[in-house]
């Protein structure tokens, strides 16, 4: 096993890439959720979440090591029709998402003309909300959502410098990645587009690290960008241990020093301004 990275160390830039934070828990499905509680709870937060929206329920996500391997196209868990789907509840300068389904509870920072509030921040209104909602449950006598596992993602909109073609930078935005223009290989040249995708395992099996990339383009300015998206699972005991905070804690830490690890120092220095 490798070393144990320190997580305590985070990394800070002036111009942070990130565009949009989402902190999270799944839980076992509320067997007592019905649609009324969509509008109940809403009516607990309209002052502040004025407006919604309706989506479809995302999946359950089961995060075991080692990873359990499913059958092609397998749904691991089927809803009817009937079944309660997700609502997005939004803050009154749409920065802020409150997302919640039978079996989740998501909230979401976007950028919206304001600069990143820092973790500190988006995890303790996070932890206001959750408890906010968990107390709706138990007062409309649903049952009590108890997390079994804590999702937290940075979904970052970076830019390439100079107007560098997209796929040569995102050539030299990754670590590990290069595309390589050679006698052995001219015959392909630079390829047209490209993903990366990684997973680690969190020291100690404790969860696990997803970095997931591609090129996308934003016809509002006109341009393509890579969309980086990190995210760090963490499943939780029965008993609690450890707790929702050390979990989001642990999850953002890997988030933030993996991102440092994949992408480029001298991006990270010229680029966003690492000052730490």
């Amino acid at each position: 096993m490798s070393k144990t990275p320190n997580i305590s160390e985070r990394p800070k830039f002036d111009y942070p890439p990130v565009s949009e934070t989402v902190h999270g828990v799944q839980f076992s499905e509320l067997s007592g959720f019905r649609m009324v509680h969509f509008g109940r709870y809403w009516d607990c937060i309209r002052d502040r979440f004025p407006t919604t929206q309706d989506h479809e329920r995302r999946s359950q996500v089961i995060e075991t090591i080692p990873r359990m391997h499913h059958p092609m196209n397998l749904e691991l868990q089927l809803h009817s029709q009937t079944v309660p789907q997700r609502v997005w509840y939004f803050g009154k300068d749409e920065d802020e998402v409150i997302q919640i389904q039978p079996d989740w509870f998501i909230f979401n920072w976007r950028q919206q003309g304001k600069d990143y509030p820092s973790f500190s921040k988006t995890s303790v209104r996070f932890r206001d909300e959750f408890k906010r909602f968990k107390a709706f449950c138990l007062e409309d006598k649903i049952e009590e959502p108890i997390p079994n596992l804590v999702e937290v993602s940075y979904i970052n909109k970076i830019l390439p410098a100079d107007n560098e073609p997209i796929i040569e930078y995102m050539g030299r935005l990754f670590t590990g990645l290069c595309w390589k223009e050679s006698t052995s290989d001219i015959f392909l040249g630079l390829p047209e587009a490209g993903t990366f995708n990684r997973v680690w395992v969190m020291n100690e099996k404790e969860g696990r690290l997803y970095a997931e990339a591609s090129i996308a383009y934003d016809p509002e300015n006109k341009q393509e960008f890579i969309l980086l998206r990190m995210t760090g699972r963490i499943p939780m005991k029965p008993e609690g241990i450890p707790s929702v905070s050390e979990c989001l804690e642990q999850a953002h830490g890997w988030v933030v020093r993996g991102f440092c690890a994949i992408t480029n120092p001298d991006i990270q220095v010229n680029q966003w301004r690492r000052i730490k």
